[in-house]
């Protein structure tokens, strides 16, 4: 197993996962897993994007144009809320 950690720190250097996760998804693809997503979380997603809240988002850049990326991220956040 330390091999494999080796051999993608040689191909990927500084990018390269961490020695945990590379042992995480050795045992994955040992166990069967076939995909690279990450399996589902219980409870509420980190975040919510519906039509509601981008319909929200594009009349706050409609109205205020003179707001930022971080303001109107923001704003979204503030959204969901309510």
């Amino acid at each position: 197993m330390t091999g494999t950690f080796q051999l993608l720190t040689e191909a990927d250097g500084e990018d390269c996962m961490s020695r945990a996760r590379v042992f995480e998804w050795h045992k994955r693809f040992a166990e069967g897993t076939e995909s690279v997503k990450d399996d589902d979380h219980p409870g509420r997603p980190r975040t919510a994007v519906t039509d509601d809240n981008i319909e929200k988002v594009r009349d706050v850049i409609r109205k205020e144009r003179w707001l930022g990326v971080q303001a109107v991220a923001w704003t979204g956040k503030v959204f969901n809320k309510f």
